[in-house]
């Protein structure tokens, strides 16, 4: 537990997330978790080793962006400096086979572990800055997505990864939207 840290906007987003679920023990329970966790894996460091999502300083998130055939696969965006991020991707611009012959799951869980301390970084900024809870958003371009190009394993392991870090990162996302859904979606 660090005070400047863990402080009451930080477990304000616990609060929001788990107080339907069980109230405020469930919510206390899974802040202590994240804090154990964030510990564990080095995220309350100040010099946390990725100075943005596109950071290739990490051996993890470079065989991401190796497995992209466009930087423009995958962008972040704040347009807005009161506002949160916008993550835009465009899955047909990944090539999924190669990230996941290229990468161990355990490199996948830093990569998506380090992106998601990234984005919440940033709408931390902007929620003490303004006093509004600030979220992420993803805009999902499907366009040119074809069934062919998806990858069974990489989907497993982002879903397990997603699922694990919900628990850590609680009223980060404020909305997923896709535009462009092929026929076969």
């Amino acid at each position: 537990y660090k005070a400047h840290l863990h402080d009451d906007i930080w477990l304000l987003r616990f609060l929001l997330s788990h107080l339907s679920k069980g109230g405020v023990a469930t919510a206390a329970r899974a802040a202590l978790g994240a804090i154990e966790w964030r510990h564990a894996n080095g995220m309350d460091e100040p010099t946390l080793p990725c100075g943005g999502p596109e950071s290739l300083k990490v051996p993890a998130v470079a065989k991401v962006y190796n497995g992209l055939r466009d930087r423009a696969a995958v962008s972040y965006y704040v347009p807005d400096p009161d506002r949160g991020t916008v993550l835009v991707a465009v899955p047909s611009m990944v090539d999924f086979h190669k990230v996941v012959a290229s990468m161990t799951e355990e490199e996948s869980a830093i990569a998506h572990r380090l992106s998601t301390e990234w984005l919440f970084r940033q709408c931390d900024v902007v929620t003490r800055r303004t006093g509004y809870l600030t979220k992420t958003v993803r805009l999902i371009d499907l366009k040119g997505l074809r069934l062919s190009g998806l990858n069974r394993e990489f989907q497993r392991r982002d879903a397990k990864n997603s699922k694990t870090l919900e628990d850590f990162y609680p009223q980060l996302l404020g909305a997923v939207y896709l535009c462009h859904a092929p026929s076969w979606m």
